[in-house]
């Protein structure tokens, strides 16, 4: 009787001891940063809520790494782990990123913090750079004689890379063009990575009244650092207008 007694409280005692095995809790990412569009990119950071490294341990192979990143088009930008505390993981780019490009940053389940606590789902999230914006100026009317435009960039261009793919038409007939890839001086206190590069067209053929010319920029323009490739772009401006 004793023994049938015993059953019931030895059957509690293993489910509660189960329950508080399940109960206890987990590794978890605590913050990531930056998360969206970064401006300025110059490191990925993910923070998990307890000790992943002893204190003064700062290296992390990137092969291990519990923080894995990986780039829509292209390289990773270069750079390295370092362990910036016990907690705190951080990818830290050698220069800002002066690219167009997203990343998807990825913790894998499993991860493991001293305590033996592992991170129980893989938590991923997107970070980029603004995408590359192009311009063309002057939107004005053009001069009939030596008609120039100047094409702007966000981002630098992969040198030589314009004038295979660039055209330029007047009145629906293609027209020959030289491209100077000298840029564009830039005012002090405006310079920064994402400050516009500026590309000079000189069209080669007169223009004739309320000309229409197409600037076209076919797909797969580079960047000198990397990033996404560009698509194709079409820009419109006019000749001069006639009295």
């Amino acid at each position: 009787m004793r023994k049938l007694l015993l059953l019931p409280v030895l059957f509690l005692y293993a489910f509660s001891a189960h329950s508080l095995a399940n109960a206890a809790p987990s590794l978890t990412v605590t913050d990531m940063q930056p998360a969206g569009e970064a401006a300025y990119l110059t490191q990925i950071v993910v923070r998990f809520s307890e000790n992943m490294r002893s204190s003064g341990q700062t290296e992390q192979d990137a092969t291990t790494s519990p923080l894995q990143l990986k780039t829509s088009s292209g390289d990773l930008p270069a750079g390295k782990y370092r362990w910036t505390d016990p907690a705190t993981l951080t990818y830290l780019f050698d220069e800002p990123v002066a690219a167009p490009l997203t990343i998807m940053a990825t913790v894998l389940a499993g991860a493991k913090a001293l305590s033996g606590r592992v991170l129980n789902k893989t938590v991923s999230w997107k970070v980029s750079t603004p995408p590359y914006d192009f311009s063309v100026a002057p939107y004005a009317s053009l001069p009939a004689k030596n008609p120039i435009v100047a094409l702007s960039s966000n981002y630098e261009i992969t040198p030589g890379i314009l004038k295979d793919k660039l055209s330029i038409l007047m009145n629906g007939q293609m027209i020959p063009f030289a491209v100077d890839e000298t840029q564009h001086p830039i005012p002090p206190g405006h310079r920064s990575i994402y400050t516009a590069f500026g590309y000079r067209i000189d069209m080669q053929a007169d223009l004739p009244p309320n000309a229409i010319v197409e600037i076209r920029l076919a797909p797969g323009i580079t960047f000198k650092k990397g990033g996404e490739p560009a698509k194709a772009h079409t820009f419109i401006v006019t000749g001069y207008k006639s009295q």
